[in-house]
C-alpha cells in the first residue's frame, strides 16, 4: 500500500464534512442553468460533473463566504431549508503529495472517520465504480451516521472517493438521518452521478 501523509487525509476529511454542517450562509443564491422540461441537470466544471436537481441550490466558489474552506469546489443544497440542518452536497479537491488509487484513497479516509468522528456507525460500504476520463475504477461509496463533536447533532453522510493524477477528489452527501426516503434517494443519486473528465 502506499503512504499517503495521515495529515492530508484528516485535513480533507474534516474540511469535507465540516462545510456540511447546513448552517452556513453561502451568500447569494444561484440556481442551476438547466431547462424547465427536466428535473435534473448537469453541474460540471473542467475537471468533473454531476447530476442534480434543478431545484437544488449551486453555491460555487464564487459565492462562498470566509467560512467554508478553500478546498471546497461546490455546494449543492436542497431549496427547502431546515433550521438545524439542510441537506446537502459538496465536492472537495485537493493535491496529493504521494500517489494513490481511488480505492486506496476511499479505505484510507474511511478508516480516518471511523476513528475520528463520534458515534460513527456503518450504513453501507460497497464496491462500485467512478469514470475517470474514458474508463471505470474500482471505487467504494459509503453510507455512515456520525457526528463530528460530541456536542453535534448525529448526521447521516454519503461519500465516494476519485483519484486522478496527484489530486483527490472526496464527494460528500449529508442530511438529518430522519430526512425523508426521497431527499435520501436525490442524495446518493448526486454523490453516484460524480464523474471525472
Amino acid at each position: 500500500m502506499k503512504n499517503i501523509s495521515k495529515a492530508s487525509i484528516s485535513i480533507l476529511t474534516i474540511i469535507s464534512l465540516f462545510i456540511l454542517g447546513g448552517c452556513f450562509d453561502f451568500g447569494s443564491d444561484t440556481g442551476t442553468s438547466t431547462t424547465a422540461e427536466s428535473d435534473t441537470g448537469v453541474y460540471q466544471t473542467n475537471d468533473f460533473s454531476l447530476n442534480i436537481p434543478t431545484r437544488w441550490e449551486v453555491i460555487d466558489k464564487n459565492d462562498f463566504t470566509s467560512e467554508v474552506p478553500g478546498e471546497t469546489v461546490v455546494v449543492i443544497r436542497n431549496n427547502v431549508k431546515n433550521e438545524t440542518f439542510t441537506a446537502n452536497v459538496n465536492v472537495v479537491k485537493r493535491s496529493l503529495e504521494e500517489n494513490a488509487d481511488s480505492r486506496e484513497y476511499a479505505n484510507l479516509v474511511g478508516n480516518r472517520q471511523k476513528s475520528g468522528l463520534v458515534d460513527y456507525s456503518d450504513i453501507k460500504k460497497e464496491e462500485s465504480t467512478i469514470v475517470i476520463g474514458d474508463k471505470e475504477v474500482p471505487g467504494y461509496f459509503l453510507v455512515f451516521d456520525a457526528r463530528k463533536t460530541s456536542q453535534d447533532q448525529l448526521v447521516r453522510y454519503w461519500q465516494t472517493y476519485a483519484v486522478k493524477d496527484q489530486n483527490a477528489y472526496i464527494v460528500t452527501g449529508a442530511s438529518s438521518p430522519g430526512e425523508s426516503e426521497s431527499t435520501s434517494n436525490i442524495i446518493e443519486n448526486i454523490v453516484k452521478s460524480f464523474r471525472l473528465k
